[in-house]
Formats: C-alpha cells, structure tokens, sequence
C-alpha cells in the first residue's frame, strides 16, 4: 500500500499485533514496524484491506464472524498507528466474507439468514458507521 505521504508500507496481521512496515525505496529495505494490539485477541482475521484518506492510513480487519476494527495510521514525519476501534456488525451479517473500500465508504459482503447481503458504511478515525 502507498500512503498519503507517497511512501509505501506493509501492513500485517500477527495473532497478537497489527503491524505497519514503513518500505525505504532508497536502501530498498524495510524498517522497523509500528505496532499496536491486536484487538481480534487471537482470532485469525476474515480480512485484513486499507486505504488513505487525508493524511491518514486506514486498516480495517475483519475478525470473528461479524466483528470489525478499524485502526487509524497518522502518516504524519513520526507515523503513529492508533489502538483499533471494534465494530459490531452482528445485526447486519450472520458472516462477514470480504470488504471493499470506495472513497470514504467500507462495503462488506455478507449473508444474512442465506440472503445475500451488500452493507456500506462510512469507515473514520471512531470506527465504521
């Protein structure tokens, strides 16, 4: 993913963190991760997708079957990634299977008493709306 700042990072997933890789196109290296706990408490994530808005990174996980968290990236000179923000989506989908971003929307496939479902919610620095 590249950010607001034109500087690409990896974002992973682990069991107990959400970690953000800054990428140094200059030495062609990665350097040491910004981190913050994993608010899925150990579950492995239905998906893990991003996007930039403003000066801001925004990583939205997917965990449990209807649960999601938004962690906030400040891609400011000294990035900061801010603790996840949970979501729950359990009124809405009895399975949450994938998202996709559009702007400042989050749209997330799901079923709902075997219906197919399509949700879009506005995604900001407090969650998913």
């Amino acid at each position: 993913m590249v950010g607001s700042n034109n500087r690409p990072y990896v974002a992973v997933d682990t069991i107990d963190d959400i970690r953000i890789y800054p990428v140094n196109l200059i030495t062609l290296t990665i350097d040491a991760p910004l981190s913050t706990p994993n608010i899925s408490q150990g579950y492995a994530s239905t998906f893990l997708y991003w996007y930039v808005q403003d000066s801001n990174l925004y990583l939205i996980q997917g965990y449990s079957t209807n649960q999601v968290a938004t962690y906030q990236v400040e891609l400011g000179t000294t990035p900061v990634i801010n603790p996840g923000v949970a979501t729950d989506l359990s009124g809405t989908f009895t399975q949450i299977n994938s998202c996709a971003t559009c702007l400042d929307y989050l749209l997330l496939g799901g079923t709902n008493n075997s219906t197919g479902l399509l949700g879009i919610f506005n995604v900001n620095a407090t969650g998913i709306s």
